[in-house]
Formats: structure tokens, C-alpha cells, sequence
């Protein structure tokens, strides 16, 4: 088998009674009289060649001008073309049993579906004929993510020091959402992800605010922009600025305004 082909080949030895039979045709009587009687003394087909090779005219006659005749070799060529299938023609073979799709075919036929509720049912439909189709499982808790459906079950088998960093991170945000905080720790520890030694952040949020003055306690409703510039110095460690603009209610400051 050499890249997809298979070949195979058989030689078939003719007996002498061919030569004696094309001897005659050519009206060579005594010659191939006397290979007949040859074989007519020699049932060994191999006895027979050496007996045909000791006549005076083997070289001249026999050798180059009728075996050549009847060397024959056959060769047999088997070989299989392979292609990829095209959407549609994996959507058709889905439709008839999706166990018969490949895990590329599955990857391919999720990966170009719109409709994110059918997508996910495809991904479960992969994960449940090739359970170890980390891809699909990866695709699928990273779309229930998104539908804020964490489901951390999907990404367990996987997570872990040999996983990409993909897979590690959605566990963890997967095992976040579900309230298993020691576990997520434990996966974290494997993600790959280091800061940068200087990092640039956009900040926005919303503020509550409670005062106290003259006895008079209030309270207040804001929102906030900042841009934090921050300096990491070891995995632990850093130092920032953040300058912020923000907005509250009046009643807040409980003064003039």
C-alpha cells in the first residue's frame, strides 16, 4: 500500500507446449517435434527447460524469437479517491443518522449552523458518538456560557495541565457561574495566561453612595469612567492609576449644588 494505492502484480509461465504450437505455425516441423518429445519424456516443467535449453537453436531460435512472445506479467492497480464533503452533502448525511458523520464532518456541519439552540443540539449530538471530541466540547460550554447556562460537566474530563488554554478558561468561568469556587482555583493554577508588565484598562461603572452630615443620613445613585494604567511586578503585585470623571445625584452631598 504505498499513499493510498495498492498494487499488485502475478507472472504466469507459459508451458512449452506454447513454443512447439508457434513453432509449427511458422513451419518449423522438426523443431518442434522435438520439444514435444521433450515433454512427452519430462512431466517436471522445470526438468523441461533445462532439457529446451540444451538444444542447438535454444539461443538463436527459441530464446529470441518466441519466449519473448510469451513473457507476460499482469499488474493490478487498486486506488481510492478521497474527498471532502461538502456542507450540503453533510447536512443530507446528517439528516439520515448523524452517528455516520466524522468528527470534521460534525465540526464543519456546527460550525456553519446559525441558529445557536440547533448548534448546541449538534455539538451534544458529536460529544455523544465520539466523547473525547474535546473541540465540541470546548464550542458547546463556551455557547452555554454565553447563554448563561454554565454547564461545568462538559469541560471536566479536560481541563487540566495538558488542556489549552481555551478549555482551562471556560472551565473556570463555567465552575465560576456555578458557584464551585475551590474547584475553579484548582483549574485556574493551569492557565497559561501571565500579565503583561504594563497594562492599559478602560473602566465604567455604577456607584451607590451613602452620607452622613448634621445628623441627616442619604443616599445616591452614579456612574463612573476611568482609564487605569497598571504595572504588574510580579504575579501578585502590582501598582496602578486610575483617574476617574463621575456623575451623582444632588442629594448625595447634602449642600448646595
Amino acid at each position: 500500500m504505498t499513499n493510498g494505492m495498492e498494487f499488485k502484480s502475478h507472472a504466469n509461465v507459459a508451458p512449452w507446449k506454447e513454443v512447439a504450437d508457434m513453432m509449427r505455425r511458422d513451419s518449423l516441423t522438426d523443431q518442434a517435434a522435438s520439444i514435444e518429445r521433450i515433454i512427452d519424456r519430462q512431466k517436471n516443467i522445470d526438468m523441461q527447460g533445462q532439457a529446451v535449453r540444451k538444444l542447438p537453436y535454444y539461443k538463436k531460435l527459441i530464446a529470441k524469437n518466441y519466449l519473448p512472445h510469451l513473457r507476460r506479467v499482469e499488474y493490478t492497480l487498486h486506488y481510492n479517491i478521497y474527498r471532502t464533503l461538502t456542507a450540503d452533502e453533510i447536512n443530507e448525511l446528517y439528516q439520515q443518522d448523524y452517528k455516520q458523520l466524522s468528527k470534521f464532518e460534525f465540526f464543519k456541519l456546527y460550525r456553519s449552523e446559525t441558529d445557536s439552540l440547533k448548534r448546541q443540539t449538534i455539538m451534544r449530538q458529536a460529544l455523544e458518538v465520539y466523547p473525547s471530541f474535546m473541540a465540541a466540547a470546548n464550542d458547546l460550554s463556551a455557547s452555554l456560557i454565553s447563554s448563561r447556562k454554565a454547564d461545568p460537566s462538559l469541560l471536566r474530563p479536560f481541563a487540566g495541565e495538558k488542556a489549552p488554554q481555551e478549555v482551562n478558561i471556560n472551565q473556570v468561568i463555567a465552575l465560576l457561574n456555578e458557584g464551585l469556587f475551590t474547584e475553579s482555583d484548582s483549574v485556574a493554577r493551569f492557565s497559561t495566561y501571565r500579565q503583561k508588565p504594563f497594562e492599559l484598562y478602560g473602566i465604567a461603572g455604577m456607584d451607590a453612595t451613602y452620607s452622613r452630615a448634621y445628623n441627616n443620613n442619604d443616599h445616591g445613585f452614579g456612574a463612573h469612567l476611568g482609564m487605569r494604567g497598571q504595572f504588574t511586578f510580579s504575579d501578585i503585585t502590582y501598582f496602578y492609576l486610575e483617574p476617574r470623571v463621575g456623575v451623582a445625584q444632588d442629594n448625595v452631598a447634602q449642600t448646595a449644588t
